[in-house]
């Protein structure tokens, strides 16, 4: 009889929940501070946008590794600074 009197063991089961409820709290709001830090920086306006004087670039039948010159205009059309990387030479493969 005396285990009769006691109460049920709810108030224990209480601070379980509160422990799991601040612990998706503090994920939540480390998810979206990781989000936050991640997401690249929005700014009023385009951005850097360019546009070139031609669509296509027409060479005709070339044989392989034979070397071709073009030449076309790049314009920055957008709000911000345009940085064109030239450190890389472009290919082009027989078929493209």
């Amino acid at each position: 009889m005396a285990g009769y009197n006691r109460k049920p063991s709810a108030t224990s089961s209480i601070p379980t929940g509160v422990f799991l409820v601040g612990a998706i709290a503090l994920l939540g709001i480390a998810a979206v501070g990781i989000w936050v830090l991640l997401a690249p920086e929005t700014q009023d306006g385009v951005g850097p946008l360019f546009t070139v004087n031609q669509e296509r670039l027409e060479l005709g039948k070339q044989p392989f590794e034979q070397m071709v010159r073009a030449e076309f205009q790049i314009k920055n059309t957008g709000d911000r600074v345009l940085t064109l990387d030239s450190s890389t030479p472009v290919r082009a493969l027989e078929g493209c």
